[in-house]
């Protein structure tokens, strides 16, 4: 009877050992940025189609070019979504069918005169002095003409915290979504950061207040760059707590480039995310791995998932995508071990061999059956 009842003991020990591994184990992510269109019925029609392919996840812009899609006393609403709320919309659909909301935000990048209405945008038009300055007077545009909110000017920081917090107090959403959470590239030719804030806080901060010193030299240009990344990671820091003791469940994720260790590019954009990832300051990462050539995307993935501590969604793209084929190797390295599944950057990208890969491998139809 003794050796019955240890025998029991030990096979209830390995079911609660099981149940445990499991519960800890995160869900698959099949996930999707999502641009809403601006017709209610369009917008319906779209998060049918995710739901038919499958995706779990939407990743839906919420924030860019510093307007918001929904009606916020803290933010901006788009001109097109006036009179109507596209993201209650989406929450109501997507929670009806056990999908997530991620709300997407373009943190630090304000607005592209070049391709919009030739302004400043919303925030910059009201807020000039907001504008994160290059070494070149004339011209503070980076990326193809885009214009950057200065991440170290504490008026920026407060501005885009309340917008979160306030966006996370009136929406039941799942998750919130950090993207452009960096400076702009730098260049040999353009640097960033020469505005009356940051050339204030940064010898205050880095102790060359009461000394000489030029930003023509390397040993300051080298501190220069560890501060302005250790003020995007403050940045990170204070909005993960702060939304947090809003909704305790909310989950911090933000889309970070690849390759850390590899590319010089990564830390010209000044986004520590390996701090990030190892200071438990986000719930996952979804590194955006879309390199064109195979070998190198497989790099990316594999040093992402290297360095991370939190779990990583891979973020693929599929604007090259020409046959099922390439879907197919796609979702094969998405789903390769140690991730929590994959990303698709976008929806407006789709293709016909596209849905059909992705609805035969991941839709409804599959989970019907």
């Amino acid at each position: 009877m003794k050796k019955i009842l240890i025998h029991i003991m030990m096979i209830l020990g390995m079911l609660s050992f099981f149940i445990a591994c499991s519960e800890s184990q995160p869900e698959q992510v099949h996930g999707m940025w999502f641009r809403p269109p601006d017709n209610a019925g369009e917008l319906l029609e779209s998060l049918e189609n995710m739901r038919n392919m499958g995706i779990n996840t939407v990743f839906i812009e919420t924030y860019y070019h510093s307007w918001t899609i929904y009606p916020g006393k803290k933010s901006i609403q788009r001109p097109e979504f006036l009179g109507w709320d596209p993201l209650k919309m989406t929450l109501d659909y997507a929670h009806e069918h056990d999908m997530e909301v991620h709300a997407w935000i373009e943190v630090f990048y304000a607005f592209n005169p070049h391709y919009l209405d030739g302004t400043s945008g919303p925030v910059l038009t009201r807020h000039p002095d907001w504008l994160l300055k290059s070494n070149d007077p004339n011209d503070h545009t980076a990326e193809d003409g885009k214009l950057f909110l200065n991440p170290a000017h504490p008026g920026v920081q407060d501005y885009l915290t309340d917008m979160m917090k306030e966006l996370v107090e009136t929406y039941d959403v799942d998750g919130v979504h950090l993207d452009y959470i960096r400076y702009p590239v730098h260049t040999d030719e353009k640097q960033f950061g020469y505005d009356k804030v940051s050339l204030k806080r940064f010898p205050e901060e880095m102790g060359y207040e009461n000394s000489d010193y030029s930003l023509e030299n390397p040993e300051v240009q080298k501190d220069y760059a560890d501060w302005k990344k250790l003020i995007v990671t403050r940045f990170v820091r204070r909005v993960t707590d702060e939304l947090k003791r809003v909704d305790e469940d909310i989950q911090l994720s933000a889309a970070i480039f690849p390759s850390y260790a590899t590319d010089p590019q990564s830390l010209q954009k000044f986004q520590d995310w390996a701090a990030w990832v190892k200071g438990d300051m986000l719930d996952f990462i979804t590194p955006m791995c879309y390199a064109p050539n195979r070998e190198k995307r497989r790099q990316e993935i594999r040093e992402s998932l290297e360095i991370s501590d939190v779990p990583v969604v891979i973020g693929l793209a599929i604007n090259r995508v020409k046959s099922t084929q390439d879907v197919e190797m796609l979702i094969e390295d998405g789903l390769t071990k140690g991730s929590t599944g994959l990303a698709w950057f976008a929806y407006n990208w789709r293709t016909p061999v596209f849905t059909e890969t992705v609805t035969k491998r991941f839709g409804r139809e599959q989970d019907e059956e």
